[in-house]
């Protein structure tokens, strides 16, 4: 089977996992709902004895960072396609950085557009284009999430234990230590559910579908185990590019909160930098639960919620997730038109020699 082949063949099997059950598809309608009913309950009573200070606050409002905030949404996508192309280097497959960048740029824009599915459909697409084969593409998005998801829980975890004094007094104690509990137990959980291959995963997956008659192909499991553990082991083999893979994942996390940070400075508003990961994190978190994180409102649902939550004030926290999700999403815009261009005609010049 070509890889073209192999290509239509994976993406209609994202296609229909993304369709996913009845209940599924009715979550993904009343969950974010639900996240954004919360916030309008919690925020208003706040928000409107505030809104008034909503113009002055944007007259005053930094408008040089603003401009560069901007470049500096466009530069993260340097980290974010030299980490595919330092994954593909350690399979030894060489592809132009530019088109790694590219890649990176098309596929964050279709994961805002489809949500979960999206940037690996489009990772599928454009890789496939520069005959990278299916399986190295899936070491590369596979790598991708793993690595972002250890620094994701990595400064997550340092957050929490080294969360400021101010902050600590503007949440609730009880929540915050339930928080910290359900998290340090989740890694555990996870860490013993990988020990031994997967062993505990896969009897956990036995015992659940005896025990509660759900239906858990043990087979998905084991084959989804070899695959896990196959790429871990590419990842490690060479350990020099392994390394700078972390570093660039780190910067790319890095760069979102230090986005994240700047964009509550534009309003004169100066936030302790780990609050801001704890509300980067925490709003990510309460975004994916929705199933739906990209669909618009749902991340400025939850940004703005988890902030005055923090004890922010109302505005600032509706302004900053505003012109978060402004940056992030709307730099991407002309990026991305740039970037298929180039890559179209790039693809065609190399099909014509």
């Amino acid at each position: 089977m070509s890889v073209r082949s192999l290509l239509r063949e994976e993406r209609g099997k994202l296609r229909d996992k993304s369709k996913g059950s009845p209940v599924s598809r009715v979550l993904k309608v009343v969950l974010p709902v639900i996240v954004i009913a919360a916030a309008v309950v919690v925020i208003y009573p706040r928000f409107r004895s505030e809104w008034p200070n909503i113009a002055s606050v944007l007259l005053e409002s930094d408008k040089t960072l603003l401009v560069i905030l901007l470049f500096m949404q466009s530069a993260i996508y340097l980290f974010d396609g030299s980490l595919s192309y330092t994954l593909l280097s350690i399979l030894e497959r060489k592809v132009q950085w530019l088109h790694a960048v590219r890649i990176a740029i098309l596929s964050a824009i279709s994961g805002k557009i489809l949500p979960i599915v999206g940037n690996t459909i489009t990772t599928y697409f454009f890789y496939g284009k520069l005959n990278v084969k299916l399986r190295e593409v899936l070491f590369v998005v596979f790598s991708w999430n793993i690595l972002y998801t250890v620094n994701f829980l990595f400064f997550f975890g340092l957050a929490l234990l080294f969360a400021p004094a101010a902050f600590l007094r503007a949440v609730h104690p009880v929540g915050f230590w339930i928080a910290i509990t359900v998290f340090f137990g989740v890694v555990a959980g996870i860490l013993i559910l990988l020990k031994n291959h997967g062993r505990n995963l896969i009897e956990a997956a036995k015992y659940l579908s005896s025990a509660f008659n759900v239906q858990i192909s043990v087979r998905k499991v084991t084959e989804f185990l070899d695959n896990f553990y196959e790429d871990v082991r590419m990842l490690g083999s060479k350990k020099p590019l392994a390394v700078r893979a972390l570093f660039l994942s780190s910067f790319y996390y890095l760069s979102n909160v230090v986005i994240l940070y700047f964009s509550f400075v534009v309003f004169h508003y100066h936030p302790s930098f780990v609050s801001v990961i704890l509300g980067f994190n925490f709003s990510t978190i309460l975004a994916l639960i929705t199933f739906v994180p990209e669909v618009p409102g749902v991340t400025e649902a939850s940004m703005a919620l988890v902030f005055v939550g923090f004890g922010y004030p109302a505005h600032i926290a509706v302004l900053t997730s505003v012109l978060y999700r402004l940056v992030s999403y709307w730099v991407l815009l002309p990026l991305g038109a740039h970037s298929y261009y180039r890559l179209t005609k790039d693809y065609g010049r190399k099909k014509g020699n």
